[in-house]
């Protein structure tokens, strides 16, 4: 399993834990891709995993630029248009850094908010 996929999968098992219901995983529309979408009291949240074996070149949640929060924003609405018209949303990060044997999983709620052009 690519390093990736190992940190998807350790943040969909600190989600399970943490009481959030997983909607989907890695949900596609057009060329934009949402990690993972959940659900948790009451809000819909968007959730982005970077995951990294070394912080020597900056931290996983450092890696969330606008072009990408841009991306996660446009697929989110639609999905939401799509699934869940009036719900409430949630943009967050999960950064997993997998160093020999440990695992360091850090959960950024609201981490950006959507913005206007």
């Amino acid at each position: 399993m690519n390093l990736g996929k190992q940190g998807e999968e350790a943040a969909y098992r600190f989600l399970a834990e943490s009481g959030y219901e997983v909607l989907e995983r890695n949900y596609r529309i057009g060329r934009d891709e949402l990690d993972i979408i959940a659900r948790h009291d009451n809000m819909l949240v968007i959730l982005e995993v970077k995951t990294r074996s070394s912080n020597s070149h900056g931290y996983p949640e450092e890696f969330v630029n606008a072009a990408k929060q841009k991306r996660m924003v446009r697929a989110a609405a639609a999905y939401l248009e799509a699934h869940f018209p009036q719900a409430s949303l949630r943009f967050d990060v999960i950064s997993v850094e997998l160093k020999r044997n440990s695992l360091i999983i850090n959960h950024f709620k609201d981490a950006f908010y959507p913005y206007q052009e």
